[in-house]
């Protein structure tokens, strides 16, 4: 190994090791089977409670059995575990690490059966910072060299997340025009402060593709989140029924099913003191 392949190697190679790692315990978490159980889609209920028969929530590809569901988890664990290891194996080559790094990624989103997770696990990812321990970078020039070359592999990590997370937040079915204002600002958030770095290190082109990609999340949840209904709190004195709630807000006790999928309890004859419920 020459000293620029070695040098490269403990840089972003170590980046690629630390963001390898966060990736696949992100797909643990989106494959968990507490988690994934709930996009069970058998043509069986199982109860107003569970969360496959959720309204609310939108998994995609769901399994039609449960030996089906954990074979899904279990190879999709496996796809991001391959993605991971293609990128630390080709972490001295400069031409491949992009690419590899949007396949892990892309890999993590595809992982999440429900795509909430999928938002949330990336914006983890897209604060991705890589430690670099090897030298000093005040007195040693090659620590330096190896800080700033880590530096750059986290950034291009990061830019590789943000671009899964925005194709996460495509397929978001938002709850409410406020469920929608609230992870259209948080994936802007996000953007515009990965945007913002890139700016400061001069890479101009990928902060004004990341600032596009932000009004693009922004426009589409807006968009998609306009003709949804508003939300508020609503408190009581007692733990009333659902059909008693739907029945006081709306006039028509039809709508506990919305109450009760908004607000999961163990029994619908006895809701919380307080609430999540449409406005109208």
């Amino acid at each position: 190994m020459t000293a620029a392949s070695s040098t490269f190697a403990s840089s972003f190679g170590v980046a690629a090791t630390q963001f390898a790692a966060a990736c696949e315990n992100a797909a643990g978490d989106a494959t968990a089977l507490f988690r994934v159980v709930y996009g069970l889609d058998d043509g069986k209920d199982y109860g107003r409670f569970f969360y496959g028969q959720n309204p609310l929530i939108n998994f995609v590809d769901a399994a039609t059995s449960l030996a089906g569901l954990i074979a899904q988890g279990v190879a999709e664990q496996q796809a991001v575990s391959a993605a991971a290891a293609a990128l630390t194996a080709d972490d001295t080559d400069p031409a491949t690490f992009g690419p590899n790094a949007v396949a892990l990624t892309e890999a993590v989103r595809c992982a999440c059966a429900n795509p909430a997770d999928g938002v949330r696990l990336l914006v983890d990812l897209c604060g991705f910072i890589a430690r670099i321990t090897t030298g000093g970078v005040a007195d040693d020039p090659i620590g330096a060299q190896l800080f700033l070359l880590a530096v750059r592999a986290a950034t291009r990590l990061r830019i590789a997340a943000a671009g899964s997370l925005v194709r996460a937040s495509a397929v978001y079915q938002p709850t409410s025009r406020e469920d929608a204002a609230s992870v259209s600002s948080e994936v802007a958030a996000v953007l515009d402060g990965l945007a913002l770095f890139c700016a400061d290190i001069f890479d101009d082109a990928t902060a004004s593709a990341l600032y596009a990609a932000r009004v693009a999340v922004i426009t589409d949840l807006q968009a998609r989140g306009g003709p949804l209904g508003s939300v508020r709190r609503a408190k009581f004195n007692a733990a009333l029924p659902a059909l008693v709630i739907a029945y006081r807000l709306y006039g028509d006790a039809t709508r506990y099913g919305d109450i009760l999928a908004r607000n999961p309890v163990p029994h619908p004859g006895f809701m919380p003191l307080e609430i999540e419920a449409l406005t109208e």
